[in-house]
């Protein structure tokens, strides 16, 4: 992704003081996060599916859940049949990381499905989706849907309200894909005070907050892309480009699956050929049922 360096200026990092303050940080970390997201990068799908996770985590987390990232992740890539709850949260910031902003009501009423959401509980936030096209500035127009949820909603409501919001915050920015960004900085035992009145200045720091952790994890994976893309002709093995073009894609791939048409040794000898080239990690530390990405 462009700018490898690129994170917040002192300017934007610090925590501001005030509505307008925070607006005006916010405005300038969205500014700096608007060219990587248009940015069509190798290793942008990992960035895209890391952001989905951390989302997937808060979320957890705001509904009184114990499962970090690595259990989430684990959940998904050890049992993708059964991924249960905290999997399933996963799966639904999958189904928004990297897809375009639009408001299709059937495909967000699918995704809610996953977490067992009816199309009846969420309606007043796909209604205030909807209206969130004109008005506000983006920012705002985000917090608006997350309202709708009303201050006496269940953490579930307010876990599809965070979604719509990072919908919503990418359509008003003309962004090709959504990223998850506000439901990695605000949700958490304390998402209720998004509800509170006059909680603008706290959204305008949550893009803020969102903007700092993405920019980072950006410029560290298109280091860490560059580099698989460096090692990736050393590799003999006649499945390889397929391996590492999911590597670019995928958070994390397990040493096992049929899709690769590998056996299990030969793969799991690729990912320690990649690991000591430096290409790639294995991320759970685990001796067995290892899980390898940038």
């Amino acid at each position: 992704m462009p700018d490898q360096d690129a994170i917040l200026p002192a300017w934007t990092a610090r925590a501001a003081s005030g509505e307008a303050a925070a607006a005006f940080s916010a405005g300038g970390a969205l500014a700096l996060l608007d060219r990587v997201v248009r940015a069509e990068t190798p290793g942008r799908g990992v960035w895209l599916d890391r952001l989905a996770l951390k989302s997937a985590a808060a979320a957890a987390l705001a509904l009184g859940r114990n499962e970090d990232e690595a259990a989430i992740r684990d959940a998904v890539c050890l049992a993708e049949n059964h991924p249960g709850p905290a999997g399933r949260l996963l799966l639904l910031w999958r189904r928004l990381a990297g897809r375009g902003p639009a408001l299709d009501r059937d495909a967000i009423l699918a995704a809610f499905a996953l977490v067992d959401l009816p199309a009846g509980r969420v309606a007043p936030l796909l209604d205030a989706a909807l209206a969130a096209d004109s008005g506000a500035t983006p920012v705002l127009a985000a917090a608006q849907v997350f309202a709708a949820a009303g201050p006496g909603s269940r953490a579930e409501i307010a876990v599809a309200g965070f979604w719509l919001a990072d919908l919503v915050l990418a359509r008003r920015l003309n962004w090709p894909v959504c990223v998850p960004l506000l439901s990695v900085a605000l949700p958490g035992r304390s998402w209720r005070a998004a509800l509170e009145p006059g909680s603008a200045a706290r959204w305008f720091e949550a893009a803020r907050a969102g903007a700092g952790i993405a920019l980072p994890l950006a410029a560290d994976l298109d280091r860490r892309a560059a580099n698989l893309l460096e090692a990736a002709p050393r590799l003999r093995a006649k499945k390889a480009p397929k391996i590492v073009e999911r590597l670019l894609e995928q958070d994390a791939i397990p040493a096992s699956g049929a899709w690769t048409g590998m056996t299990e040794r030969s793969l799991r000898r690729l990912f320690d050929r990649l690991v000591t080239l430096g290409a790639v990690r294995e991320l759970t530390g685990r001796p067995s049922f290892r899980l390898y990405g940038l």
